[in-house]
């Protein structure tokens, strides 16, 4: 992004250059009515891991805390905005794959909500805007393949 994030949340109009290095998400159906979460970094190596319960979103065993309550609350964030996402209870084993070293950040945050959003079958700037107080620029640099200009619009 070439305009700060502060200036973007007080109505300046930015440009943003998505990176052309991203996050891949593959959901398969699994067995139980557990969420198994396997987020590996450019190399394929486990960087984070987690077993989330279903039932209650509640973390049954994970290698991070911190980040696994994240995850947490963007998954329960995304059933209040789309009640069918995850009612099933069939577990799922979700694996995400970074195109980037883990510690460049790079919009890992914000490819993750695009990507659970569109699991989920919901706006991802919705989803963005129930887990963040950001612009949202971000998210749309993740949709987009060119530079865009971004702006938040008045309700």
């Amino acid at each position: 992004m070439l305009t700060g994030e502060y200036a973007i949340l007080h109505g300046a109009l930015g440009i943003a250059f998505p990176i052309n290095k991203g996050q891949k998400m593959l959901v398969k159906n699994a067995r139980g009515s557990d969420l198994i979460w396997e987020a590996l970094d450019e190399n394929g190596e486990v960087w984070f891991d987690a077993q989330i319960s279903l039932y209650d979103f509640s973390a049954v065993k994970t290698s991070d805390p911190e980040i696994a309550t994240r995850l947490q609350h963007i998954l329960k964030s995304a059933v209040r905005l789309n009640s069918e996402f995850l009612s099933t209870w069939s577990g799922f084993k979700v694996e995400t794959q970074l195109e980037f070293p883990v510690y460049w950040g790079a919009g890992s945050s914000s490819t993750l909500i695009s990507m659970i959003a569109d699991w989920a079958y919901i706006n991802p700037f919705h989803l963005h805007f129930a887990v963040s107080n950001g612009s949202g620029y971000d998210i749309a640099a993740a949709k987009a393949d060119r530079p865009i200009l971004y702006k938040i619009k008045e309700d």
